[in-house]
């Protein structure tokens, strides 16, 4: 009986978990629009946090660069987190507008 307890207690908790998972944006537009529907501001922010980093890690350079602009913008909140992420994605930005010309440049001869 204990261990069938514990089985029910182990589902249930798993299907708490996965209902609470919030979805990974496809771009900022919807980063912010499902940021906007927690109820939380520290789950917001947390929230948009983790998508400015994501979109960075997915070298998705413009969606970061805006998360984390709105998230300084309208919280004020993780200062350091958004400014790097910044940061980082300006200098992803410019490090692929130096190998596009340099690309256009070798097409080009």
């Amino acid at each position: 009986m204990l261990f069938v307890r514990w089985i029910l207690l182990m589902v249930l908790t798993s299907v708490l978990v996965c209902c609470n998972q919030k979805p990974d944006a496809k771009d900022a537009g919807q980063a912010i629009a499902v940021s906007k529907s927690l109820t939380h501001i520290d789950d917001q922010t947390e929230y948009l946090a983790n998508q400015a980093e994501r979109f960075l890690r997915r070298f998705e350079y413009k969606d970061a660069i805006e998360v984390a602009e709105y998230l300084l913008d309208e919280y004020d909140r993780n200062p350091m987190i958004a400014k790097i992420v910044i940061e980082k994605a300006k200098r992803g930005l410019e490090q692929r507008h130096k190998e596009m010309r340099l690309y256009r440049k070798v097409m080009e001869e």
